[in-house]
């Protein structure tokens, strides 16, 4: 009995912080301050060569969730320009350096951005994903295994 104490205090803590995390929303001009920051950062250390720190960096704490659309699409323009810069050569060196909840993150972002070929160049993000792929030996996309799935026969011919 008295090891649950602890054990229910702990966890009435956990949630209080939980509850704090969810109220605590950052403002669009704080999200979008954070974002030009990064930018400036990610930019000079691009200009240094320095491709790793600008690719974790870019990845550092991304607005998500019920963060503003507009930070989120300036945060991607962030993102994809720390992406652009190194050569393919350069990649596995950058992939290497990333510990794996920023490969996680590196990831979620390379769909974004495939999700505008217009806007981003598919095939440096093919690139990133070739490489973060080979890195974990076979990339598991724990949230969007079930999309990634391919079409069973009779969805296909339904839509032809």
């Amino acid at each position: 009995m008295k090891e649950e104490a602890p054990t229910k205090c702990l966890i009435s803590m956990m949630m209080t912080t939980f509850r704090t995390l969810l109220q605590s929303e950052r403002s669009e001009h704080q999200l979008n301050a954070m974002v030009q920051d990064r930018s400036i950062y990610v930019r000079n250390a691009i200009s240094r060569g320095s491709f790793a720190k600008a690719v974790s960096k870019a990845l550092e704490d991304p607005p998500a969730g019920r963060d503003p659309q507009t930070s989120k699409d300036k945060n991607l323009l962030v993102v994809m320009e720390a992406l652009a810069a190194p050569r393919p050569a350069d990649i596995p060196a950058v992939v290497k350096q990333l510990p794996p909840f920023q490969l996680d993150v590196l990831m979620k972002f390379v769909y974004r951005g495939m999700a505008f070929p217009e806007l981003y160049n598919s095939s440096v993000l093919l690139a990133w994903h070739e490489k973060v792929s080979m890195k974990e030996g076979g990339f598991k996309v724990s949230n969007r295994e079930r999309a990634l799935e391919p079409l069973n026969n009779s969805a296909v011919r339904e839509t032809r």
